[in-house]
């Protein structure tokens, strides 16, 4: 609030509102009739008189271009042109470089020729490019054709430059020192061009002769440094850290931000320095980063902010609400399948498994992140076989069949009406219809090509197949093993390394068959199939998990319970690669790097293996037996194992290698090479923590593999 008098009348901040009387008193001279007979300068005058009541909101509260930015962006198109047409050429840059890009394109549009000209001849080339690249490429030449000619060549090389690289971000109005000056000379140059209102960002840039960079000083440094010496004396062979032009700008804001830099030197590939990227353009990027990844983990669309009206929010959600729907409906559809035994209860019965299917709803998080790939991607469907083929997986893991989209189709739309009512217009509901069908079709022949496939694999089935417990084994305190043969006594099919079944089990408290996805924990060629579970407890009033209490506490040699066919992408694919392998896990999570461990010691034994794991301490550390069997037969595998609690029994270099958690050091010094393949899995913040180390460290998302597995933290 301010602390103005109520009576106290504001004015316009002095620098906009002289400015403006400034320009209408030049134009005074000339008073040609409107068509209604009205002088035009009085025109002129209203419509002045009109801007600065826009602007009468404090002395200096706009006095900044971005507070000025933020004031217009408040504004109607018709009142944001009126003012920049009154603004010195100067101040209307500085405030265009500020507002959104969107705003900036729609004032220039509405703009004289001549006007517009003005403005972005008085913008940094780096500001100007960024806006001119958003207009149609006729109204930019028509723009750049008013240019003196050397500025308007320097924005068309900078337009040609990819705007999401370090060349479509940098600034080019820079100065070059020649190596051969000295320090006298160059703090001279660089007086010169802050007195021609250049932006100096913090740091000079030293060339040779060929214009390749050879060196940076600091300002600072190069204010210290002893008069009348010569800059090349001063480098000491400097391992310059720059970027090339077509570095993604992503990875100019990684790198600024990893070495602390204010500003990032772009080269050629010749090494000829081209500009230099600032914090200013990086910090966009990064909240740019930031807000999409919000955005995303609320489904919303980029589009969208806190005061999108509801119901448009609801159009730019629909491809998201549609799919996280009918992944949730379809997981009920489990349940609704015995609707005749719970009769009374049928409703509640669907939303079920939207709440238990799995402790700590980890299965739906996982699920989520790969449905957003379909929102983001709903007119680009060859966008979506990698998200396609994740939820299809899940799917045939709950025995998901095509008939059943009819039903959630039908209950789905119903629904929509109701939440909607009045605004559920035909016209919607035929949106929400099509983008439905759209879906289903694309699941359904997904999810029919995996049962193609598992049925046609030997001993494979689809759907439910039951399954004696022939063996278990108490592998750490709260993890047990379940070998699992077929009751037909048939064979079981082979599977990769990684990859998952999925456990039914009949819940008597809730009276229905509840499923629930496990990797299989052993190599496949044992003719059993094998998962190791990990007895979830409920903490902070959450339930106990349901299906690893089941078969904790009930199931025993001699039972049966119903197991889907091995499935899932998390699963080294080419065990006989000659890459590097890199195996980080927490907790629960090492139960598919085990299978991993296992294949390579037969099939490819000589491959350079890295392993590293995190757990509380040797009562929680499952199926380390197997972890040594196998690394002992590979000679280039080496493991790191970290006790977060280590116990008054366990031996440091025997048992454990290091106390505490897995650190981003200890990644970068078992991690050396980035073209390595890493597989991660653990706990959601444990994997992020992981991917963003090994990022830092170059290594591309590609080569980044993780799955979601438990919900507990590793310690």
């Amino acid at each position: 609030m301010s602390d103005t008098a109520p009576e106290e009348k504001k004015t316009a901040p002095d620098g906009i509102a002289r400015s403006l009387e400034e320009k209408e008193r030049k134009n005074s001279g000339e008073r040609p009739e409107t068509k209604g007979g009205e002088p035009a300068d009085n025109t002129r005058q209203r419509a002045l008189s009109q801007c600065i009541e826009y602007l009468e909101d404090g002395e200096s509260e706009y006095s900044h271009p971005a507070d000025m930015a933020e004031h217009l962006e408040n504004l109607s198109l018709k009142e944001q042109v009126c003012l920049f047409r009154h603004l010195p050429a100067d101040e209307a840059a500085e405030a265009l470089a500020e507002l959104d890009q969107e705003v900036a394109v729609d004032v220039l549009g509405n703009l004289d020729p001549d006007e517009a000209a003005q403005i972005i001849a008085e913008m940094s080339p780096d500001d100007a490019a960024d806006v001119l690249d958003e207009l149609e490429e006729g109204h930019r030449d028509v723009l750049l054709s008013n240019l003196d000619r050397d500025d308007a060549e320097e924005l068309r090389n900078l337009l040609a430059f990819d705007p999401d690289t370090a060349g479509g971000i940098m600034n080019t109005e820079i100065i070059l020192l020649e190596q051969d000056i000295t320090v006298d000379e160059a703090i001279s140059l660089i007086r010169r061009g802050m007195e021609e209102d250049m932006e100096i960002p913090y740091y000079a840039y030293v060339v040779d002769e060929d214009d390749k960079l050879v060196g940076v000083f600091s300002l600072r440094d190069l204010m210290l440094s002893k008069p009348g010496t010569i800059l090349r004396d001063s480098l000491h062979d400097q391992d310059v850290i720059a970027v090339r032009y077509d570095t993604s700008s992503e990875e100019v804001a990684r790198r600024m931000s990893h070495y602390n830099f204010m500003a990032m030197p772009v080269v050629d590939y010749e090494g000829r320095l081209l500009g230099v990227a600032t914090y200013d353009d990086i910090l966009d990027i990064m909240q740019d980063e930031a807000s999409a990844a919000l955005l995303g983990m609320v489904g919303a669309g980029q589009d969208e902010t806190v005061d999108t009206p509801w119901l448009e929010s609801v159009q730019i959600r629909l491809p998201w609400l549609i799919v996280n729907m009918v992944t949730s409906m379809m997981s009920a559809f489990v349940v609704y399948m015995f609707e005749g035994s719970i009769a009374g209860m049928a409703l509640l019965a669907v939303l079920m498994p939207m709440v238990a299917n799995q402790a700590g709803n980890t299965g739906q998080q996982a699920l989520a992140a790969a449905v957003l790939a379909y929102a983001q991607n709903i007119e680009h469907p060859e966008n979506l076989l990698g998200a396609v083929k994740q939820i299809a997986q899940r799917h045939c893991s709950l025995g998901i069949r095509a008939e059943q989209y009819q039903i959630v189709g039908h209950h789905l739309i119903e629904s929509i009406k109701e939440v909607l009512g009045a605004a559920a217009t035909p016209e919607l509901i035929d949106a929400w219809t099509a983008a439905y069908g759209m879906l289903a079709d694309i699941l359904i022949k997904a999810e029919q090509d995996i049962y193609n496939q598992q049925t046609a694999a030997q001993g494979g089935w689809s759907g439910w197949r039951p399954f004696e417990c022939v063996n278990r084994v108490q592998e750490s305190e709260d993890v047990v093993s379940f070998y699992f043969r077929p009751t037909d006594g048939g064979p079981v099919p082979s599977y990769l390394p990684g990859q998952y079944t999925t456990v039914r089990v009949f819940s008597k408290a809730m009276q229905i068959a509840q499923p629930r996805q496990y990797t299989l924990s052993q190599a496949a060629g044992s003719g059993m199939l094998r998962i190791s579970v990990k007895l979830v407890l409920g903490t902070q009033g959450a339930p106990d998990g349901l299906v690893s209490s089941i078969l904790h506490n009930r199931v025993k040699v001699g039972d049966v319970v119903e197991l889907s066919a091995p499935t899932g992408g998390f699963a080294l694919e080419d065990a006989k690669s000659e890459h590097p392998l890199v195996l980080i896990a927490a907790g629960i999570g090492i139960t598919p790097m085990v299978p991993m461990l296992e294949t390579l010691a037969v099939e490819n034994p000589l491959r350079k293996v890295h392993f590293l794991y995190t757990t509380q301490n040797l009562a929680h550390y499952p199926l380390k037996k197997e972890v040594d069997a196998a690394i002992k037969g590979m000679p280039n595998a080496a493991k790191g194992i970290f006790f977060t609690q280590p116990g008054q029994a366990d031996h440091l270099g025997v048992d454990y290698d290091a106390a505490g958690r897995i650190t981003p050091a200890n990644i970068r010094n078992f991690c050396q090479d980035p073209d390595a393949d890493f597989f991660i899995c653990g706990p959601i913040g444990f994997m992020q923590d992981v991917s963003k180390a090994l990022k830092d460290i170059g290594v591309i998302p590609a080569r980044i593999h993780t799955e979601v597995f438990g919900t507990g933290s590793a310690d």
